[in-house]
């Protein structure tokens, strides 16, 4: 799977965990995800369990890696290494 085909499933993750004004096409890869779509540290949490479940991820995503996600960017990094 490339970045673009990662972002794209993250994407739909990240959109039922983003805050419920935030549009979908506010996620993009430079979207922060604190500032700009709204989640707070469940979310990530959420959003790093949904992925593991949802993704056939080679490990889990470690609490210490999901909580220093900043962007979008940073959390397709996390799973592309992980596929």
């Amino acid at each position: 799977m490339n970045k673009k085909e990662v972002f794209e499933r993250i994407k739909e993750h990240i959109a039922e965990y983003a805050g419920p004004d935030v549009p979908v096409e506010d996620i993009t890869l430079e979207a922060n995800l604190q500032d700009d779509l709204a989640m707070d540290s469940l979310d990530m949490l959420l959003l790093a369990g949904s992925l593991e479940e949802e993704l056939p991820l080679q490990s889990f995503i470690q609490s210490d890696e999901f909580e220093n996600w900043q962007t979008v960017d940073d959390v397709v990094k996390s799973v592309a290494e992980r596929l």
